[in-house]
């Protein structure tokens, strides 16, 4: 573990307020029923036949509702064996870009992040897909020969590869237009997916009527991501609704809104990135703001943490350049001078006339033809460093944390807001 990583968890454990005696006995407790112990082996059934009980049941109660804990310990190995295997075989196309270089890097024995850890340690374990090994205190990663060899077969076979790259597709599609719409119909996500990321205007009719299943094909995989709730949205009818849009009325509202506007349409490009954003963070003029921010506060993380909060403040709820310099000074952020808050404001107006609005369709108000706002900058109560009332954190919060502030309420409805 670098240095870097062993801080990263020291400042973790030190906001839970773990101490040392507590820790210690979380990782004996969670050493003797979840690892592995003793020489490293990549045979699933000798894995299994080494594995306490505990993490058998644990493998067992994720694939299964109903399941007699009761069995023979030999039944109840052959049972996990089988459901591992069959889960790999079904689930592998489902699995992010991202989890199958984890998975690949965990294989080639290649070094982790303590994010990758600990998504193997979240999301593979419980599965039985990935095992821990603990010898001498040490620890690795192991992924069984079995595993191995059906992720290594589903990426060399071409029907597995198309449908991989199908779902894949189709989850970016409807990730980026949650982000850029907020609420979208499904013959929306539909049309963009088959116009933007499945277009091949270079096949020939033939080859094109090869590919005459792809419409059929990917409706029935976006219900299938539907099902399996995938994104931070939920489904009413035939519409797809932001997470953010936390009650039936609340989204209603925001449809009457709305209605009769047209959607902007994406192109690959951009699919690929508001599938992982809410605004375009290559904008250069986006990243005139936080480079600002960053300045004024002298703290990058903490830069981070409110740039993230205006993205979504501009994005979802509208907020003008007006609206971000009122919230600076309200929270006792000011500038060094009267310049350099008319520079700001002047970055931070470009920035928010080219943000892709919820309230326009994903147009911005540029492309929308409208006037650019001006900010009365004078409402500054001092033109000097103030002291920064952000909560201090050492990551990014995500939206659906805890706010930071102590509040306990979650970020997106307390100083997220």
């Amino acid at each position: 573990m670098r240095k870097s990583e062993i801080k990263e968890m020291d400042e973790f454990l030190n906001r839970l307020d773990i101490d040392n005696d507590m820790l210690s006995q979380m990782a004996s407790d969670y050493t003797e029923n979840f690892m592995i112990q003793g020489e490293e082996t990549k045979d699933l059934k000798e894995l299994l036949k080494r594995a306490p009980e505990a993490l058998l049941d644990r493998i067992i109660e994720n694939w299964t509702e109903e399941t007699d804990m009761s069995v023979s310990r030999n039944k109840k190995e052959k049972c996990v064996y089988d459901l591992i295997l069959e889960s790999i075989r079904k689930e592998f196309i489902f699995l992010d870009k991202e989890d199958i270089e984890i998975l690949l890097r965990t294989m080639n024995g290649h070094p982790l992040s303590m994010i990758q850890m600990a998504v193997l340690q979240e999301n593979y374990c419980c599965k039985g897909w990935v095992f821990m090994v603990c010898k001498d205190n040490e620890c690795d990663f192991v992924v069984p020969d079995e595993i191995r060899e059906i992720i290594l077969t589903n990426l060399e076979d071409e029907k597995a590869k198309n449908l991989l790259g199908l779902v894949t597709g189709v989850r970016l599609t409807l990730r980026a237009c949650i982000n850029l719409f907020g609420i979208v119909e499904k013959k929306k996500v539909l049309q963009i997916i088959m116009n933007q990321m499945f277009e091949y205007p270079d096949l020939s009719e033939d080859e094109k009527k090869e590919l005459e299943w792809l419409p059929e094909k990917a409706e029935e995989t976006l219900q299938i991501l539907c099902q399996r709730e995938e994104g931070a949205f939920w489904q009413e009818g035939e519409w797809f609704i932001s997470n953010d849009f936390e009650n039936r009325k609340q989204y209603k509202q925001f449809l009457k809104q709305v209605s009769g506007q047209e959607y902007y349409i994406p192109d690959r490009k951009e699919i690929y990135l508001y599938a992982e954003h809410i605004v375009d963070i290559e904008n250069p003029c986006y990243k005139k703001m936080l480079k600002d921010l960053t300045g004024l506060m002298r703290d990058k993380t903490r830069a981070d943490n409110l740039m993230f909060e205006l993205e979504y403040m501009v994005a979802q709820n509208d907020f003008s350049a007006q609206d971000i310099m009122n919230l600076l000074f309200a929270r006792g952020i000011a500038f060094k001078s009267r310049k350099s808050g008319e520079n700001f404001a002047g970055n931070c107006s470009a920035w928010v006339y080219t943000v892709r609005r919820w309230s326009n369709r994903g147009f911005t108000d540029e492309e929308l033809g409208r006037q650019k706002k001006e900010i009365n900058v004078t409402v500054a109560p001092e033109w000097k460093m103030g002291t920064i009332q952000t909560p201090k954190v050492q990551k990014k919060i995500g939206r659906n944390d805890p706010c930071p502030c102590g509040s306990g309420k979650k970020y997106k409805k307390c100083c997220g807001r």
